[in-house]
């Protein structure tokens, strides 16, 4: 069936299940830790013990054995991925039958957020810059000067907005200044910034620096603390240069690509012993308290188009 063709409500309605169960489970599980950090101990565990219980039938009732994937359509499986309800033998089917394959169905700006997310946790952070280039530069292509609610592949350059479709309407009707679908501003944020919050309030976060094939980049991350600001760039030694404007109050762990088992990290010119993750393949390195820091590191990098 042809994407720009919605499917029969009844058609759908098992893989808008399968997603909505997945979002349940990261609800609870969130739920969870929001409770434990402001103390109610009891309420946390009602809440991780009910994520548990649907995880459990998750897997008992919507995985395909056959194949390690929650079917064929990309919205259930990209949400299993990132509600972390499925493991890293899951997350591998799921990259190499379904998100690494051309897009088969439609799918809103908005649940698109859900697809590039689960491709990064997947390891595959340039494929998703890629379908960013793809899907939401195909608005941008048409004279986007905002996101969209609805984009299909095939539009007209000129008078597409009457061919638009969401929420079973269509024309006019779909919005083209939707919030819901400027997804790509927090995953340029998360994902190539690599900043996220990893304790309550900002106190402590989570930087992972990945340039997915770009020369460069930069931005910053608004906090309860202040702008924490980043830029990358890759040098001409084949490594990554990242500059890091922390906040006081913010602590920060740092995490920098590396040439496989090499744990020294450069700050501030000065050698550091890092702890190697990700089988190696990167150094990190706790930054704690507030400053101007210049992290480098010693990788090839194969850098693309800034």
């Amino acid at each position: 069936m042809s994407e720009d063709v919605p499917r029969p409500i009844q058609e759908t309605a098992p893989y808008a299940q399968r997603a909505t169960q997945f979002e349940y489970y990261a609800a609870f599980k969130e739920g969870a830790w929001l409770l434990r950090k402001i103390g109610d101990m009891s309420k946390a565990d009602r809440f991780a013990s009910k994520a548990k219980e649907i995880r459990q039938a998750a897997f008992q009732y919507m995985l395909d054995p056959r194949t390690g994937t929650f079917g064929d359509r990309w919205q259930p499986n990209a949400m299993a991925i990132y509600s972390g309800l499925a493991d890293k033998s899951e997350t591998q089917a799921i990259w190499r039958r379904v998100l690494s394959q051309p897009n088969k169905f439609r799918i809103t700006p908005y649940y698109n957020f859900y697809v590039i997310s689960a491709m990064a946790s997947a390891g595959h952070r340039e494929a998703a810059l890629n379908w960013i280039r793809k899907y939401w530069g195909g608005m941008i292509r048409r004279g986007a000067t905002s996101f969209w609610e609805a984009y299909v592949f095939g539009l007209p350059k000129h008078g597409y907005h009457p061919a638009l479709r969401a929420d079973f309407g269509r024309g006019y009707f779909v919005s083209l200044a939707h919030g819901w679908s400027s997804g790509p501003t927090v995953w340029l944020t998360e994902e190539i910034l690599g900043i996220k919050p990893v304790a309550a309030g900002f106190s402590q976060v989570s930087i992972r620096p990945d340039l997915a094939g770009l020369k460069w980049a930069r931005g910053y991350e608004p906090s309860p603390h202040g702008p924490i600001k980043v830029e990358y760039r890759s040098d001409s030694g084949g490594g990554l240069v990242a500059t890091i404007d922390l906040p006081m109050g913010i602590e920060a762990s740092v995490s920098m690509p590396v040439s496989q088992g090499h744990n020294v990290i450069q700050v501030n010119g000065r050698a550091r012993s890092a702890v190697l993750a990700e089988g190696g393949h990167r150094a990190v390195i706790r930054i704690g308290q507030g400053g101007h820091y210049v992290l480098t590191s010693k990788r090839a990098y194969a850098p693309g188009k800034n």
